[in-house]
Formats: C-alpha cells, sequence, structure tokens
C-alpha cells in the first residue's frame, strides 16, 4: 500500500468541531520514585513547562511559553497561561489524555484554577485520533506518535538541531537544572533548549493542522 489511506470527509468533520481560536497546546512533565514536592506522590507528574500557540480564525498565529525555574506548583505558569488563552475556543493536543490527565492533577492541587482546567478538558481537541483511523500512511510504519506523522506531512520542522529532542531529555535536563547543587551549564541556555523543544512540538501540530485542511479543500 503505497499510497496514503484518506478518509476526507471524516477528517472534515472532525475539524470542523473546532471552534476558534485553536490553541496548540503541549505539557513537558517531572516525576521521580521519591517526590520531590510536599502534595506529589511518588512518580505522579509535575508539569514545569507548556507552550501554547494559539491561531486565530484570520490565521493570525500567537505564541506562549513558560518553564519553571525551580521544584514548585505552577502556580504563576497557570495564572500566565490563563491571561494569554482565557477559557475560550479549542484547545488541540496530541495525545490529549496526557494534558487532561494532568491539568486533573493540577485541579487537586491548585483548585483556584478549576474552571479554567476543567474548561480546556471538555474543549480539548486530540489531533492523534485522526491519525488512528482517517489519515494512514505506511512511512508512519503503523504508529501515530507526532515524531513519526510530522517528518512525513511537515519534512522542513526538525528537531535534530535541537539540543533537547524528547520528552525524557526534557523532564532530565529540567530536573538537573533544578535539583542539582553541581549544575553546571548555562542555565539561561538551558532554559532556552527546554522552550525550543516544546515550541516546536507545538508548531508541528499547527503546521499537521494547515496540511489536514490543505487535504480537505
Amino acid at each position: 500500500q503505497e499510497q496514503p489511506i484518506i478518509n476526507k470527509p471524516n477528517i472534515k468533520r472532525e475539524l470542523d468541531k473546532l471552534k476558534f481560536p485553536l490553541h496548540f497546546i503541549d505539557y513537558e512533565t517531572y516525576a521521580s520514585a521519591i517526590p520531590r514536592l510536599d502534595g506529589l506522590s511518588p512518580h505522579k507528574h509535575l508539569t514545569f513547562q507548556v507552550s501554547i500557540h494559539t491561531l486565530t480564525e484570520d490565521n493570525t498565529l500567537t505564541h506562549f511559553e513558560y518553564v519553571l525555574d525551580a521544584m514548585q506548583m505552577p502556580t504563576d505558569m497557570l495564572g500566565a497561561m490563563h491571561d494569554f488563552t482565557g477559557s475560550t475556543g479549542t484547545f488541540v493536543s496530541w495525545h490529549a489524555s496526557f494534558e487532561t490527565g494532568r491539568n486533573k492533577d493540577l485541579i487537586g492541587w491548585l483548585p483556584q484554577f478549576a474552571s479554567y482546567l476543567t474548561y480546556i478538558n471538555e474543549h480539548m481537541f486530540d489531533l492523534e485520533t485522526i491519525f488512528k483511523k482517517d489519515y494512514i500512511d505506511y512511512r508512519f510504519h503503523g504508529s501515530s506518535s507526532i515524531k513519526k506523522v510530522q517528518p512525513i506531512l511537515v519534512p522542513d520542522l526538525s528537531y535534530s538541531d535541537l539540543d533537547v529532542t524528547n520528552g525524557t531529555m526534557a523532564l532530565d535536563t529540567w530536573g538537573r537544572m533544578v535539583l542539582d547543587p553541581n549544575f553546571n551549564e548555562d542555565i539561561e541556555a538551558t532554559r532556552q533548549h527546554l522552550l525550543d523543544y516544546c515550541k516546536l512540538d507545538t508548531l508541528a501540530m499547527v503546521k499537521i493542522y494547515e496540511v489536514l485542511k490543505g487535504t480537505i479543500k
């Protein structure tokens, strides 16, 4: 099967559900066997970073990013996030159960953000679902991971130039930056490496969305 199998009516039906503005969102999280923060339980994910690309109906794209500088609850991050997106439009992520799960954890820890995070979870669209059933390409090698889909659909975006190239590396890098008293790398450069990686994840989603829109025209 050399040609992609693309169910255009289904893809159109899915994308037509989305209400603008579209907030393409990605979290990076830290977890450890021994909790590093009061309130955390073993292996519980603490959201330490977010990237959001917001696309309006007139095709204006804006970007928000935040990374914590210490092992702490992301109170200021969520406040800044809310200032950027408000409770508006549709939130779009890849493998959305991860983001919605983190939001449920955050509601438990920071109930002052419950209405905002509940809005996000109730208006969340999982872009990955399209690549599970309505857009199949043999070059994805049977996977719907963004790391398999993006190089085929948006080949001009590359992670290879980045210092942080995956979520595990992000977790490890951030953990060392905020916990290791002997961390001797440039902190500003390290923060930027983390921001660059997370930003590319949400930009990749925007570009994949645009490819899908072009496909169903």
